[in-house]
């Protein structure tokens, strides 16, 4: 009988819930559910085989009936020992076509665990064997003996023939056999175990490829992190078709089998990234930050290159379809090469739905995906090759333009507020040029400050007992003039950007708004000047005139304009403030 293990242990041992944790890790959530479906279906798994193999690795082994007009033959190695929490999966293959890590092999281990005895706590007290054994691959399993048997006990069933009539009866062929002496039994035993004949004993398995996370970085300057599989000399790279898990980082959890330690620190840092994606453990490259990801990629010796479209197929979730086994195949890894100059330009891209417009560098005639880190890197996936390069504007102005989002190159509106941006930047002068006319164009205001008495309405009390008041309050407005059309300041920002001009519900007109010269206008106000609404917070919800909103208006805290207005006057004339002054306005 087997032996409860000690709780008195620092380190439990292990339990069903534990167990199942580390196959949703090993398989990802999406292989790991399909298994537990086959788990469930109890026909689905035939003639259940584990043997110990030594030092604790166990050999499983079932026929699972899948989409094939046969079932598949599923063998896992497993490296188990409860009372020590030592659970690794050494390997898992598979005669379907996903051939690794498939959902046949997660089934199995479902099936194979949930036979373990355990104790209350869910606590496993023994490992479960099984009546039969596992045998050579190129041995048939015979079901005749497994229509209601899982492979752990027996059934009596009556397996007698029907009887016939005697006149019906077919004439019985026997075939009398006579075993060979002893001694040369013996002998051609061991001969045939020397040999490895393909019919001899089963001989432990050896997993030819290792489980490991792969580092893909892909064309748009995207950095994903990957579980894979490759020989143990580096070679036959491919995808399994899951990002890598992010579970463990975060508890005292020991490595998942396919990780290292270089890993922890990789993976933390991307997923502490701002810009990193929920749910896929993938970041975009961005400045310092960037660059320090690709060398700590680098350094593991699992760094790759791959088009983001092909990307998106290697990690498709049709894992049954051919095209998509193939497409799961990696290249060498990125060879990192010397300094190379580069210029900049713009390319639609036409595999996209979008068709967008991104930026690319051009290495000696030959176009390159550019990536924004500090210094600035190209990926050339013809050769296979990452290289730092030399650009000709500065790294601040390389990731605006190299952050910019999916436009449609025909998107007019959108591209004009983009080249109104770039026509800011400090060395605007070095930036290729959108390579389609100018046929809209966000136009430059005039800011005009005009000194003005606002007048407004506020009302007390309810029913037959309200009281409205009207309040003239002293104010300077700010107003943006775009060829004789005045608009007062909205602090909506490119919310507000484009108004649509209607009359009669009828669409009139479209006007751009200068955002990025409204802001900067905003900042070259006077100092004394502060919101208007800071200074009497009912200005914000009263009705003001249709020329007139809250958030164009300033005021000076206490209204002293007779002694604080001149200079407020100098400072808005000093700024480039076109000046406009109510005669009525206290101003002296």
């Amino acid at each position: 009988m087997p032996q409860t293990p000690s709780r008195s242990s620092r380190n439990p041992p292990l339990t069903l819930l534990e167990t199942m944790a580390h196959l949703r890790e090993y398989f990802g959530s999406a292989v790991f559910s399909r298994g537990m479906a086959i788990r469930l279906n109890e026909p689905a798994i035939k003639r259940l085989a584990a043997e110990v193999l030594e030092d604790g690795e166990w050999h499983v082994q079932a026929d699972v009936v899948g989409t094939g007009s046969e079932p598949y033959r599923t063998d896992v190695d497993v490296d188990i020992d409860p009372p020590t929490r030592r659970l690794e999966i050494l390997s898992a293959v598979c005669t379907c076509p996903v051939e690794f890590d498939c959902k046949h092999a997660a089934g199995l281990l479902l099936k194979w665990f949930s036979l373990f005895p355990v104790d209350a706590d869910g606590v496993f007290l023994d490992i479960a064997e099984t009546k039969h054994k596992p045998v050579a691959l190129g041995e048939g399993l015979d079901f005749a003996d497994d229509d209601a048997d899982d492979g752990i006990g027996s059934v009596e069933t009556d397996r007698r023939a029907p009887r016939r009539n005697k006149a019906d009866a077919a004439p019985v062929h026997a075939i009398r056999t006579t075993p060979v002496p002893m001694q040369l039994a013996a002998w051609l035993e061991d001969t045939f175990a020397a040999e490895a004949l393909p019919t001899a004993t089963k001989a432990k398995p050896t997993a030819t490829r290792e489980a490991l996370i792969f580092y893909v970085l892909a064309d748009d300057a995207s950095l994903h992190a990957v579980r894979g599989r490759r020989r143990r000399d580096g070679s036959e790279p491919e995808l399994t078709g899951d990002y890598a898990g992010t579970a463990w980082l975060s508890s005292d959890r020991a490595l998942p089998s396919y990780a290292q330690p270089a890993d922890k620190a990789l993976l933390t840092l991307m997923v502490s990234e701002q810009n990193f994606a929920l749910g896929s453990v993938a970041v975009a490259l961005i400045g310092e930050s960037g660059a320090l990801l690709i060398e700590l990629a680098r350094a593991t010796g699992r760094l790759y290159g791959l088009n983001r479209q092909m990307l998106g197929k290697a990690l498709s979730k049709l894992k049954a379809a051919t095209i998509a086994v193939q497409q799961r195949q990696l290249p060498p890894p990125l060879v990192f090469t010397a300094l190379e100059a580069a210029s900049l330009g713009w390319r639609v891209a036409d595999r996209d739905a979008l068709k967008p417009l991104r930026l690319v560098a051009t290495v000696k005639g030959q176009q390159v995906a550019i990536i924004a880190t500090a210094p600035p890197l190209a990926l050339d996936l013809t050769a296979n090759c990452i290289f730092p390069v030399s650009v000709s504007v500065s790294a601040a102005t390389l990731q605006r333009l190299a952050s910019l989002p999916a436009i449609r190159s025909d998107d007019t509106t959108s591209w004009a507020f983009v080249r109104d941006a770039i026509a800011a930047l400090p060395d605007a002068n070095s930036v290729p040029p959108l390579p389609f006319a100018d046929d809209v164009a966000v136009k430059l205001p005039k800011a005009v400050l005009s000194f003005a008495l606002i007048e407004y309405q506020t009302t007390t009390g309810w029913g037959k007992h309200a009281h409205t008041d009207t309040h003239i309050v002293p104010t300077a407005q700010l107003l943006f003039d775009y060829n004789g059309r005045r608009r007062p300041a909205d602090r909506m920002g490119l919310t507000a950007a484009v108004e649509a001009e209607l009359i009669d519900n009828r669409l009139a007109g479209t006007h751009l708004r200068n955002v990025r010269a409204e802001r900067e206008w905003a900042r070259r106000m006077p100092v004394a000047l502060v919101p208007a609404a800071q200074v009497d917070y009912r200005i914000a919800q009263a009705a003001l005139d249709g020329s007139a909103t809250a958030p164009s208006l300033w005021a000076l805290k206490d209204h002293d304009w007779a002694e604080r207005g001149a200079t407020v006057l100098a400072d808005a004339q000093s700024a480039g403030f076109e000046i406009e002054i109510d005669p009525a306005f206290p101003l002296s």
